[in-house]
């Protein structure tokens, strides 16, 4: 055996009891006398940990922008970005696995059977927990044994080596599965802990959840609670049915978990006639059949040229410029829709560019505030990173003609495929930030670029925690303008 229990003393007599986890031995390690010590297991501290819960997999999507008019032939088609559809503007609808969705309404000219407007696009992000996960009853019978599994759990980077558990301060178990019965009633706080098996200096990876439980006496209190628990469901599906949502309100009923809703924002829409990788001339021969003032555009997310005819405030006002532009042979035209401000700032700003040394000294001064942190294995920026955030959201708020490019990186640990997709995530997190402090996506780029362009060695913990980064650069030199 290893220390303590077995050293370069005279260490004997060793007893181990019933529950494998204490028991004493002889030694005469202190003053070379001989004297009896017990042990027992010494269980890691269940510190950090996070509440138990599994991603929301179910969503009420609804169109409130809209109204609808059944004099026009057009259809409503959601599509829910996993290739599924559904008719209608409120629908319900689940997702089979985590991933990100991008939803959009389409609005389908039912006389020629394209897409007359494409809107109400949201992006939807649902994630893996990426810790353990407890698997048990929420109410149990006093002195009635239970499973309490960790078999749901979900790992990325992760190798485990072993679990612990917490049975709310009673006693303390190990192993992925335990049957375990509560002596007393009362509510317990249940705890699980995976302990990863150690890298090359010995250090080992920790990750805890909670989960609250109820001990009752006996079956009575178990089936009124149970009564009492079918009243709840039948309150909230009336809610489902006849509640006017507001955005991300979360619903308990079995069927449906979120609703998310389109954000009510002042709005443009225009009739999009083509999109280009470099400009077009408004002479070029493509446009002659248009008998509309034409804007040209510049997408900044994409480095596309967006010619457009129209502009309305609402989406059906374009149905006569649209079945014009349509019959005249541009099958491709679509209605779009923008936010105002970001519809003004690409159409009517003057093509400008900063000198190139006052763009290094932003440029500089934005680096002092890259230093974004993550929960380990996750995009969730850590609460010491907002201050950063906060300060580059404020910047973006005075200086308005700046835009913002987010590149987030990971070390090399784990397959190329999951770093590229854990590095998007967390690019996304850090502009949904500045997006919910209010600056327009428009002047907002985000890419991951997985453990690519190290600026350290990946040999090291420190090199590796130098690589884990996100890096900004400020651009001013990208053309805006409108064409007379």
């Amino acid at each position: 055996m290893k220390a303590p229990i077995n050293t370069e003393f005279d260490d004997y007599a060793f007893l181990l009891r019933d529950d494998g986890e204490s028991g004493y031995f002889s030694s005469n390690r202190e003053n070379m006398n001989d004297d009896v010590y017990s042990f027992e297991y010494a269980y890691p501290e269940f510190v950090g940990c996070q509440e138990n819960y599994k991603p929301f997999m179910c969503y009420l999507i609804e169109e409130t922008n809209l109204t609808y008019i059944d004099s026009l032939p057009l259809a409503y088609i959601w599509d829910y970005g996993d290739g599924t559809t559904a008719n209608g503007f409120k629908n319900e609808h689940c997702y089979a696995d985590t991933g990100f969705y991008e939803i959009k309404l389409n609005i389908i000219d039912t006389l020629t059977g394209v897409t007359y407007a494409t809107i109400s696009d949201m992006e939807l992000l649902i994630e893996k927990p990426n810790q353990p996960y407890i698997t048990s009853p929420d109410t149990l019978i006093m002195n009635d044994e239970a499973l309490f599994s960790s078999i749901e759990s979900t790992f990325d980077g992760f190798e485990i080596e072993e679990w612990f558990w917490g049975m709310g301060g009673e006693k303390n178990l190990r192993g992925a599965d335990v049957n375990y019965a509560f002596d007393r009633p009362g509510n317990y706080q249940i705890k699980l802990l995976a302990l990863s098996i150690p890298d090359e200096s010995g250090f080992q990876q920790k990750s805890c959840v909670y989960k609250n439980i109820l001990i009752v006496e006996n079956e009575l209190e178990l089936e009124i609670l149970r009564e009492m628990k079918v009243e709840e469901e039948i309150i909230e599906e009336e809610i489902v049915l006849n509640y006017d949502y507001l955005e991300d309100e979360i619903v308990e009923a079995d069927h449906i978990e979120e609703s998310i809703i389109e954000e009510a924002v002042e709005s443009t829409y225009y009739v999009e006639v083509a999109e280009a990788e470099e400009p077009m001339a408004l002479d070029d021969p493509f446009f002659e059949k248009i008998k509309h003032e034409i804007t040209e555009r510049y997408h900044l997310e994409d480095s596309t040229y967006v010619y457009s005819v129209g502009q309305a405030k609402e989406v059906f006002a374009l149905w006569d410029i649209y079945k014009e532009v349509l019959d005249s042979g541009y099958v491709s035209a679509i209605v779009k829709q923008d936010r105002i401000a970001a519809f003004k700032d690409e159409t009517e700003k003057v093509g400008f560019s900063e000198p190139e040394n006052e763009r290094e000294e932003w440029n500089r001064t934005i680096t002092d505030f890259a230093n974004i942190q993550f929960d380990n294995n996750s995009s969730k920026i850590k609460t010491e990173s907002l201050g950063s955030l906060d300060y580059i959201a404020a910047m973006m708020s005075i200086e308005e003609e700046f835009d913002l490019k987010i590149d987030a990186y990971t070390d090399d640990k784990g397959n190329d495929n999951y770093n590229k997709t854990l590095s998007e995530r967390r690019a996304t997190a850090v502009k949904k930030y500045l997006l919910r402090k209010g600056i327009d996506p428009k002047r907002l780029i985000s890419l991951g670029h997985g453990e690519a362009n190290p600026i350290s060695s990946n040999e090291t913990e420190l090199g590796r925690a130098i690589n884990r980064r996100v890096e900004f650069e400020i651009h001013m030199d990208l053309i805006k303008f409108k064409l007379e």
